[in-house]
């Protein structure tokens, strides 16, 4: 009997029944997950089959990471790193395969937060031109999907329905996750225009929307909200019967320790904001219906405040992922 055919049955832990074991191994946080799979071959088997992590969500062990993709002036080079928000605890990524020339322009990324999967879209200008790139928090790696169709620069992603929507640039492309396959269904780029997902149709976005959009926006709770960075930094919330946008009341957003720029995203009842620094304002949105002079809207602020070495890094995108 071969070498391997004896390691393959060792346990996991002596003396634990291997089902025992691995319950251990699915309490460990998930940044330390790639360290397990060097501890021994049988740990690695184990935590790198697919149905390790289906275990851990069946379980409600996986917690949401926030991950930052930013940019270190000094040397021109994008950082990847992740932040769990419950212990105030960053941790690197393995470097992205980025073109050698970065232009944040020429870039997007959307998310599947479930699954733990990051796609970073590349457009024009890139040396692996129109390269879609794929990081999982279960293998902790980064690996290539199928490119856009068309090359864009200035242009925006979002996950829609489990697909990923591309919008600027010569046009609006989905990508399907699952297939690994885009198609082309409109044949301009909407500009002030809202996607029905259900209908799988575009809508000119209404005046007050339009008008009133004066910073990053995100989707809460089916609220849409906007964090403007300049001015006080207040944040508004879209009301859709009167197409207005209204202040939201609650805590102030904590401008003193938050400077520009702002990477925002929005995920269960939370707002996340990233400033330069690294520095992230959690916001939780508070409905109140008895508030009627703030939409019934209102937000409790907390910051988690970056170790000073991260202090040179600018925010580009952010994304919330279960791991």
């Amino acid at each position: 009997m071969n070498d391997d055919s004896n390691t393959e049955r060792e346990p996991l832990i002596p003396g634990l029944p291997d089902e025992v074991a691995e319950l251990c191994l699915l309490h460990l946080p998930y940044p330390y997950h790639f360290l397990l799979r060097s501890v021994s071959f049988s740990w690695n088997i184990a935590t790198s089959n697919p149905s390790f992590l289906h275990t851990k969500h069946s379980l409600s062990l996986s917690q949401p990471y926030l991950f930052v993709l930013s940019f270190h002036k000094p040397t021109s080079t994008v950082r990847c790193q992740a932040l769990h928000p419950s212990t105030a605890t960053w941790f690197f990524l393995p470097p992205a395969p980025f073109p050698a020339t970065v232009s944040f322009p020429e870039f997007a990324c959307a998310a599947l937060p479930r699954q733990g999967k990051l796609f970073v879209m590349c457009g024009t200008g890139c040396s692996s031109s129109n390269s879609n790139l794929v990081y999982s928090t279960a293998t902790n790696t980064w690996s290539s999907a199928s490119p856009m169709p068309t090359a864009k620069s200035l242009f925006a992603a979002e996950t829609v329905s489990g697909k990923i929507v591309t919008v600027g640039g010569s046009g609006t492309e989905i990508y399907d996750t699952e297939s690994d396959t885009w198609r082309w269904p409109f044949m301009f780029g909407p500009r002030g225009w809202v996607y029905d997902c259900d209908c799988d149709t575009w809508q000119v976005m209404r005046k007050g929307m339009r008008e009133g959009w004066t910073g990053m926006g995100v989707g809460v709770g089916g609220r849409v909200f906007v964090v403007t960075e300049y001015g006080e930094c207040q944040v508004k919330v879209y009301d859709e019967e009167s197409d207005t946008w209204q202040y939201v009341g609650g805590d102030r957003f904590p401008s003193d320790v938050m400077r520009r720029p702002f990477a925002v995203r929005g995920f269960e009842e939370k707002i996340y904001v990233v400033s330069g620094g690294l520095n992230v304002a959690i916001g939780s949105v508070v409905i109140c219906e008895e508030d009627d002079d703030n939409n019934g809207v209102r937000m409790r602020w907390e910051v988690v405040e970056a170790p000073k070495s991260l202090g040179e890094l600018s925010p580009w995108k952010c994304q919330v992922l279960y791991a």
